[in-house]
């Protein structure tokens, strides 16, 4: 096996993403075989006394998350080159009957370009996806009281119903990304409801407060393209990622990612 691996044990999968063992190991066999330059490579997966493990490609580099908060509003032009490499990745996921269910900044890993190659964006832990077509409607809450999805980030119809989910529930979550990337805030902070009923209730009813009202900066065409992805109804959203990939294109001209990486990130060796 060539290249650089990590093993990234996965103990607690079998309570949190199915109840049968082979479903889990399937799945993440399936994510093995997805290959794309937007995507990290699965490479092999097993069990160890009693643990699921994934082997990934090693990666350098900083996630989303990190980057928001070392430059908090990021610009205009690199966050839609970012989100649109991000796009890519998961077109070619739900190409292969994926839905990743927790798209989220520190899912979305910028790694420095290899030799001449700029940098590129990858989405991380598809391995934990389940593939879109579930062998068994489950609740949103599992046994252990957790939602499959991350709340600042989870869409209306993922939080009411984990298991009924398609390719638009990762446009949602990439959108509110996106979002977050922009204002430095999601469109909905958890921290700010004092219980997990009084954020589903807002989730589901409160409008999305404008993006326009936390940066004017941002284009009135690049405002309707972010709410476009955020919208409550599934079905008012675009319908794959390849659409917002072609939505975002004419706003990524002269992105440079290479600035936003920490100077402690350095390009990797040609070879």
């Amino acid at each position: 096996m060539g290249g650089l691996i990590t093993r990234r044990v996965m103990a607690t999968l079998r309570t949190l993403f199915c109840p049968k063992r082979v479903r889990l190991h399937n799945a993440v066999d399936q994510a093995g075989k997805v290959d794309h330059p937007n995507l990290v490579k699965a490479t092999d997966a097993g069990e160890d006394d009693g643990h699921h493990y994934l082997v990934m490609e090693l990666l350098d580099g900083a996630d989303l998350s990190k980057l928001g908060k070392q430059h908090g509003q990021l610009p205009i032009a690199e966050t839609c080159e970012l989100i649109r490499q991000a796009a890519l990745g998961l077109q070619h996921a739900h190409e292969q009957g994926f839905v990743h269910r927790d798209i989220k900044p520190s899912n979305l890993m910028l790694t420095p370009g290899q030799g001449s190659l700029p940098p590129s964006v990858k989405v991380l832990d598809l391995g934990l996806a389940i593939l879109s077509e579930p062998e068994t409607k489950e609740p949103s809450i599992t046994s252990n009281g957790q939602l499959l999805g991350t709340f600042d980030y989870i869409s209306p119809n993922q939080a009411s119903n984990s298991r009924d989910v398609d390719i638009r529930t990762d446009i949602y979550s990439l959108g509110t990304t996106m979002y977050r990337l922009l204002t430095g805030v999601p469109p909905f902070p958890y921290e700010k409801y004092r219980a997990v009923l009084s954020f589903l209730s807002a989730l589901a009813n409160d409008d999305i407060p404008p993006i326009q009202s936390h940066r004017p900066d941002i284009p009135p065409e690049l405002a309707v393209i972010v709410h476009h992805m955020v919208e409550k109804n599934r079905e008012d959203r675009f319908s794959t990622p390849q659409e917002v990939v072609e939505a975002l294109t004419p706003f990524c001209d002269g992105a440079n990612l290479a600035k936003l990486l920490p100077k402690d990130v350095a390009p990797l060796p040609k070879g």
